[in-house]
């Protein structure tokens, strides 16, 4: 969504500058005002991150009344799309209400690998033709989109947020079949991630 594109961005300006401050230990002066550039950055994210959960929460308000009235319309397929669209609002409301970001699908997680136990957001595309390794516990090379289908947390086709968590690697994987999709077991391996639901905070 554009609202993550924004916080990534000032995430990443803010990334640059750190980067170019820590080549040197620049003299007090410097210092400071690269203090008051953290300072600054810092409350801008919060600005933004609070404005742009109002406006979501407004259009989730929005599209339930939409739905309600696709629903009392007999639309069925309308109103249940409706839905769907309000279920992604609500994850990356409680994503964003972390101080986090929804990423984009990366195949797999490889490049994550080192990142033991820290907490990342995707949204996939649901799969069931790439090549997984495990079962709750996948290896890193696992295919993203077809674990996510393999965990339950989302249908072939359909598009979903899934709360990932990097763990290190294992001695061994157990596969196995499930929604659709077979995975194969494997023996040790460097890297490892387990999957959840992004739960959606309840008013």
């Amino acid at each position: 969504m554009k609202a993550n594109a924004v916080l990534l961005l000032v995430a990443v300006g803010f990334t640059v500058a750190t980067a170019t401050a820590v080549r040197a230990d620049p003299p007090a002066d410097a210092k400071k005002v690269l203090t008051e550039l953290d300072k600054d950055v810092k409350a801008i994210e919060a600005k933004a991150r609070k404005e742009l959960l109002e406006r979501q929460e407004k259009a989730v308000k929005q599209l339930e009344g939409l739905q309600a009235g696709y629903a009392k319309a007999g639309k069925k397929d309308e109103a249940e799309a409706v839905g769907g669209a309000i279920k992604q609002l609500k994850e990356e409301n409680a994503i964003l209400a972390l101080g986090a970001s929804v990423l984009a699908d990366p195949g797999n997680l490889a490049g994550y690998r080192g990142k033991d136990n820290e907490v990342f957001y995707f949204r996939v595309v649901g799969a069931t033709d790439g090549q997984v390794w495990g079962s709750d516990v996948y290896t890193d090379d696992s295919h993203l989109a077809t674990a996510a289908v393999h965990a339950g947390l989302v249908k072939s086709g359909e598009t979903a947020i899934v709360k990932l968590t990097v763990l290190p690697g294992q001695a061994s994987y157990t596969g196995g079949t499930a929604n659709g999709v077979t995975t194969d077991g494997w023996d040790q391996w460097d890297g490892s991630f387990k999957l959840e639901a992004v739960k959606a905070e309840k008013k």
